[in-house]
């Protein structure tokens, strides 16, 4: 009898390029693989092939009788050695053979898992080879159970049905891998195809023996290696992610297209690394309902001309989008799941993608990467390289999830513009996940390319050490803590205009929040009563001019008269003079927000002063903007500034 295939030697076979697939019963040599069970109808055990044929000549199958009364007659292999890994191999076929054309369902269960899908007999009294695609659980990793209902949801029946060869095949469709012949027919625009010819240099990404090859023409900026096939159309209602191995003598730009009568989808991404062997990979997605695409077009260094060198490509294949529904994440640079937007240019081969080891409230992520630095290194780095400048004005906190072997320091650094800045962050706790982000605010503008993580830096790493990392991210800054909130003293310099209170009122501060709400429940606030001015106005100066290229808006609580009316907002420049904004009171009498948004100004860097003008244009001296018409106040507190909208 068979042993049950061994995950390792699925992973060896995956990793040496094989076009693998997992059998999980066959009953060869008369001998079944799985316990199989039945509960309320009968298993016959292993028996002669009742009717060989084309589909299935086999000497021996399963037999299984279903137990009328039973809707879900239950047949199942309740207990594997070991749960079914599907996150690839997810494509099951089972061949039947019934008197009668019935459906079928397959189900993987675990505890607090499941996944399953129908398939139908369409010829009765033959073998059928049915097909079931359990993609949709490539996640689930408990699944230690294989149930097979056949006729489900009909009581009466109680047919008896062969079966035979349960087999899993990898999640692809391979379009062209250069073996042999295919319904492509590869040809040149602008620059040349040179045909299937050998690997040049055979790796572990890609150690096919064929390849294709195909040569720049330095005057075009486009040159198209062009295959348009004499099959049928693409299906890629299911099959919509392309996979694609280059080689290429340097870093460059790709461009990948499908296209048909007037269906098209391209997609250019950056291939960081040159002079080895890359998988790339694309998300036609967008194009799983075009029905007519029957060509594929490849553009190396696409719009750039002065181009001669020589690509290599090979192994076209598309596999199922396993994240449908995602929710996409502008900040995610690498999850290792869904969202996989980093390109790495170093460290690339000693990063790998695993089973989260740990899951925790800090990370309970189904997938991470697994980082293992080269042993002896201090420096060993991991570089995630953009193909254009790192766009650091809004988003400019670069951080990571760990989970470290050892304590030292995380290096985190950018570089590849102006300069470059690096800071090191201290790893305290070990063998937990632990969140850590590094201020790259300051290198805004500096046309940075690289950002690269060093772990343990300095430190020449050992045998046996290994990271845990997930969530790379770029991502904004959270909100400033408040400019002022009056908590314990004030923190800017308030005065009326010019100290003239006779125009200008009077400040106080702090004092007592006497009319405190949801929006402000501060036990202390600021206090402003207007002069005699129509435009009253109140002062207030900081130590340090206020950056708005990241935070162009300032929010802040006031409680106004019961008159309401609006308040306006100016930040003072010594070199651009007055920049304004107004907000009109929407709740009089109670503590609301305000929100001025000064984006349009966010260039100027010498902002230092901050004026509020209450009811600008109304002479009110002593007017009052507290809930309390006998109060001589305006209150206000928590000067905030954060992203535009926010």
């Amino acid at each position: 009898m068979k042993k049950f295939f061994p995950l390792f030697l699925l992973m060896l076979l995956s990793s040496m390029g094989l076009r693998a697939q997992i059998t999980y019963e066959d009953f060869e040599g008369g001998m079944s693989d799985l316990p199989w069970s039945a509960a309320d109808g009968t298993y016959n055990g292993v028996i002669a092939n009742p009717g060989p044929d084309a589909v299935n000549n086999s000497a021996y199958v399963g037999s299984y009788t279903k137990g009328a009364g039973f809707g879900y007659s239950l047949f199942w292999v309740p207990s594997l050695p070991q749960p079914l890994d599907i996150s690839e191999y997810n494509q099951f076929k089972l061949k039947v053979w019934c008197s009668v054309a019935t459906p079928i369902l397959l189900k993987f269960e675990g505890p607090g898992q499941a996944v399953e899908k129908s398939a139908t007999i369409t010829t009765a009294g033959t073998w059928n080879e049915l097909s079931f695609d359990m993609s949709k659980g490539f996640n689930l990793n408990n699944l230690t159970k294989i149930i097979i209902f056949f006729d489900p949801g009909n009581d009466p029946s109680n047919n008896t049905y062969y079966f035979d060869d349960l087999v899993a095949y990898k999640a692809e469709v391979c379009y062209e891998t250069f073996e042999g012949p295919s319904n492509i027919a590869w040809t040149a625009f602008n620059g040349t195809y040179n045909g299937a010819v050998a690997n040049p240099a055979p790796t572990p990404v890609n150690s096919s023996a064929m390849v294709a090859s195909y040569t720049n023409n330095p005057t075009s900026d486009l040159n198209f290696a062009f295959g348009p096939s004499s099959g049928a159309p693409m299906d890629l209602t299911v099959f919509n992610q392309f996979k694609m191995n280059v080689w290429a003598p340097k870093p460059v730009k790709v461009l990948f297209k499908l296209e048909g009568a007037g269906e098209a989808k391209e997609i250019i991404k950056y291939l960081p690394v040159g002079g080895t062997w890359q998988e790339m990979t694309f998300d036609m997605s967008a194009a799983a309902s075009f029905t007519t695409i029957t060509k594929i077009l490849i553009v190396f260094n696409p719009f750039k001309l002065d181009d001669s060198d020589t690509y290599y490509f090979d192994n076209i294949c598309a596999t199922p989008n396993y994240c449908v529904g995602a929710a996409p994440d502008p900040e995610m640079l690498d999850n290792f799941d869904c969202l996989r937007n980093a390109t790495y240019s170093v460290g690339w081969d000693s990063l790998h993608v695993i089973k989260n080891p740990g899951p925790d409230g800090t990370n309970n992520s189904p997938k991470v990467g697994e980082w293992r630095p080269v042993e002896g290194s201090s420096y060993a780095a991991l570089v995630i390289t953009n193909g254009d400048v790192i766009d650091l004005s809004a988003r400019n906190r670069f951080g990571l999830k760990v989970w470290a072997p050892k304590t030292g320091n995380l290096l985190l650094k950018i570089e590849g513009g102006q300069g470059q800045k690096e800071i090191a962050v201290p790893m305290t706790e070990t063998n937990k996940w632990v969140e850590y982000s590094v201020d790259f605010s300051d290198q805004i503008g500096k046309g940075h390319t690289r950002l690269v993580m060093f772990f343990n830096a300095g430190v020449a790493t050992e045998p046996g050490d290994k990271y845990y990392i997930d969530d790379i991210k770029l991502s904004a800054p959270s909100a400033l803590p408040p400019l002022e909130n009056f908590q314990g003293g004030v923190h800017l310099g308030w005065q009326p205009l010019d100290q003239n209170t006779a125009l200008h009122g009077n400040f106080s501060g702090p004092t007592p929040n006497s009319n405190p709400n949801t929006v402000n429940n501060s036990t202390e606030v600021g206090c402003y009563t207007k002069g005699a001015a129509p435009l009253s106005t109140l002062q207030a100066i900081s130590l340090s001019n206020f950056d708005l290229s990241v935070y162009p808006q300032f929010n802040i609580d006031v409680l106004s008269p019961a008159g309401g009316g609006s308040v306006r907002m100016q930040l003072s420049s010594p070199s651009a003079g007055n920049k304004e904004a107004d907000a009109a009171i929407s709740t009089p009498g109670q503590w609301e927000t305000l929100s001025f948004d000064f984006s349009a100004h966010s260039g100027i860097t010498d902002f230092q002063e901050i004026r509020l003008i209450f009811n600008a244009g109304a002479a009110a001296a002593g007017e009052s903007w507290h809930r309390q018409p006998d109060a001589k106040q305006d209150h206000y507190r928590s000067l905030r500034r954060c992203g535009a909208g926010g």
